[in-house]
């Protein structure tokens, strides 16, 4: 970064909006922050534990239902992404306290049909298997497109990430015990109305958050 430049960003206040694959929310103001790459680290820091939050909450729920010595897939991200990571070990955090096995762990790279196609072939070689934690939502709708061929929906408990709207109707019939919310829109009327006030003239620092939500068909009702 040249001295012109530093100079402009020291002068400038700076206010990170973060949304990172497959949903999230966090937004942090700064006030003269010469390097803007460091900002966004911390930003990106505390985004993705919310990732590793949600995921637990998923997790947690499933245990709950299916008790220790439960039967699970994890169906994961893109391979090194770091949502991907977090959201895996959030799964794994909550498989662990809650006693369940962890049977597979593989990816579908955030894709429907190739989560379908997964699980399908799991489903072959796993037919005992009694729940499936998925890393989005997207995952988990061809999860359920393999539950269902399978003559398997709603007897293998599903959890997601992201509560798409595809996804509710599943959870209200059933096809999936929850999943988690982490309240985009929000995330982008926090950063406008903080850039107002900013342009008011607050002096505004910190995080804004918005929360982390399990979602199961009682909140759909």
């Amino acid at each position: 970064m040249n001295t012109k430049c530093r100079a402009l960003c020291a002068a400038l206040p700076i206010l990170a909006l973060l949304a990172l694959g497959g949903g999230g929310s966090s937004a942090r103001a700064e006030e003269k922050k010469p390097v803007v790459g460091l900002v966004m680290k911390s930003l990106a820091n505390e985004f993705f534990k919310s990732m590793e939050e949600g995921a637990y909450l998923a997790g947690k729920e499933l245990a709950k239902k299916l008790g220790k010595g439960g039967k699970v897939f994890i169906i994961e991200g893109n391979p090194g992404a770091d949502n991907a990571k977090m959201r895996k070990a959030g799964f794994e955090k909550a498989a662990k306290e809650g006693g369940l096995k962890v049977l597979v762990s593989r990816t579908a790279h955030w894709e429907t049909e190739e989560a379908n196609t997964l699980v399908t072939n799991l489903l072959t070689s796993h037919p005992d298997v009694q729940g499936i934690m998925a890393a989005n939502d997207s995952m988990a709708l061809g999860v359920v497109k393999a539950l269902d061929a399978a003559g398997k929906s709603g007897k293998v408990q599903v959890v997601g990430f992201d509560n798409i709207p595809a996804i509710q109707k599943m959870v209200k019939d059933g096809k999936v015990l929850a999943t988690i919310d982490q309240f985009g829109p929000e995330m982008a009327a926090n950063c406008i109305k903080t850039g107002f006030r900013m342009k008011k003239g607050d002096h505004l620092k910190g995080w804004i958050k918005t929360p982390v939500k399990l979602v199961t068909a009682n909140d759909l009702m």
